[in-house]
């Protein structure tokens, strides 16, 4: 099964033998257990070579030895890819194993395997006319493994001849072998996956493979490298997946109980969709989107209650009527009972869910669900945190809830101004919230220095 290697010719393998020896180093620098394997690899004997060829693949695939870098030192696999174009098949799944199994070492291997115009060898490999699946997944994990490694291999993997022909070959592998292409799926992910983010085209090709894999499977591998790369491009290209309305389905089916893996790149997904399209409120609601995002916040694992902390915050400022389905389920006061419990990290993801929602809230709302115990978390939140986006944000929902209230006197809004005269900004620029609160304080007659009443 020779390949077509018109860019390199071996007109006489004897001669390409005693030349590519010359790149190998001296046995002195090579470990004694490949000095056997390497000089069978060499002998222009087909048995011994694919016995030498074995041994390296072997010893590469040991959990209990780490022989990539003398394997890679030695010289050897220039020489191995040179040998596949004309050799039987089982020699080039071979070497196409020992590639596979050099790109699962660290950064220096990927890109050593870039350097030796390993990817120009697979784009060979998948011009043989062959139906073994088998030899196509070493080549599909080798190039996961290229792509995986950073962005840089990443670019160069997708703007190269084979980085096509994956493509091709996931429109023809069969969706029963579940391995396979769970492979397949992770190594195209991996094309797409990362920041810088990938560019618009590879986003656009891509994606239809992505929905498929989301759609068919439930192994929970494929799953997850779907939803992340379906996160991932759309950051890039707007896309309304919910839209199909079997996409939609699924997303909720899968968030109803919710697993880790999945649900926190679902919920970036549904952040981003509902950040981007022009979905009716209506049609999330009746889907059940609303719901199972705002069940997100209630689970114990603190992953996914940030995740759709975030997504809440979305809906809110996109969709007002978010609002009620929140006050209906007794959301608020869940809410604060987070914030007074979780830690400075998540009391700020939560704060962000709580004005995003204050700020569409109408003063009927406000006033249904405000507590007293509110104003002195948040005045108490101010004086601890140094982000000074949240701090302006807190500053504007008390402005807000303030102005809902009726105009009875409250000690603590006394307190709050006298406070206020201590409160400090980033290179001392107040914000219009602070002016706007202090103002109001001053109006509504909370600026007395007597506690007992308020002014006329």
């Amino acid at each position: 099964m020779d390949l077509d290697n018109k860019a390199n010719p071996e007109d006489n393998t004897e001669i390409e033998y005693r030349l590519s020896a010359l790149s190998i180093n001296s046995y002195n620098n090579i470990p004694e257990s490949l000095i056997k394997p390497i000089q069978n690899i060499l002998s222009n004997q087909y048995s011994e070579e694919f016995e030498g060829l074995n041994e390296i693949r072997k010893m590469l695939s040991s959990m209990e030895t780490n022989c990539i870098n003398d394997v890679v030192k030695s010289g050897i696999v220039p020489i191995l890819i040179r040998m596949a174009y004309t050799r039987p098949y089982e020699f080039i799944y071979q070497v196409c194993w020992v590639l596979c199994n050099i790109g699962s070492g660290d950064s220096s291997s990927t890109k050593y395997l870039i350097s030796i115009s390993t990817l120009d060898f697979f784009d060979q490999i998948f011009n043989l006319n062959t139906n073994s699946y088998a030899l196509y997944d070493q080549i599909v994990w080798a190039l996961g493994n290229i792509a995986g490694d950073c962005t840089d291999n990443r670019c160069i993997l997708s703007s190269s001849n084979i980085f096509q022909k994956l493509l091709a070959y996931a429109d023809i592998l069969p969706l029963d072998l579940n391995d396979y292409q769970a492979n397949l799926i992770w190594a195209i992910s991996n094309c797409v996956r990362g920041n810088p983010l990938p560019k618009a085209e590879i986003a656009i090709a891509t994606e239809k493979y992505f929905i498929k894999a989301f759609l068919y499977f439930n192994d929970i591998n494929i799953l997850t490298d779907a939803c992340w790369s379906l996160y991932y491009i759309s950051n890039i290209v707007c896309n309304n997946l919910l839209e199909c309305i079997n996409i939609s389905q699924k997303i909720v089916n899968l968030l109803i109980d919710p697993i880790l893996q999945i649900a926190i790149p679902l919920f970036k997904l549904l952040g981003n969709i509902i950040h981007g399209c022009d979905n009716s409120w209506n049609y999330l609601n009746e889907l059940n989107i609303i719901k199972v995002i705002l069940k997100g916040i209630t689970l114990e694992k603190k992953a996914l209650c940030r995740e759709s902390a975030f997504v809440i915050s979305k809906l809110c400022r996109r969709y007002p009527n978010t609002v009620q389905v929140m006050i209906e389920q007794n959301m608020f006061d869940f809410l604060f009972k987070l914030i007074e419990e979780e830690d400075y990290s998540m009391k700020i993801v939560l704060y962000w869910v709580f004005c995003d929602s204050i700020s569409v809230s109408t003063s009927q709302q406000i006033k249904n669900i405000y507590k007293r115990d509110w104003i002195s978390e948040m005045v108490k939140f101010l004086f601890f945190t140094s982000d000074e986006n949240i701090k302006d944000a807190v500053l504007g929902t008390i402005v807000k809830v303030l102005n809902c209230l009726e105009n009875h006197f409250d000690n603590q809004f006394v307190l709050l101004y006298n406070r206020l005269q201590d409160y400090s900004c980033k290179d001392g620029n107040f914000t219009k919230n602070y002016y706007d609160l202090v103002g109001l304080l001053r109006e509504k007659g909370f600026d007395r220095k007597n506690e007992g009443e308020r002014m006329d």
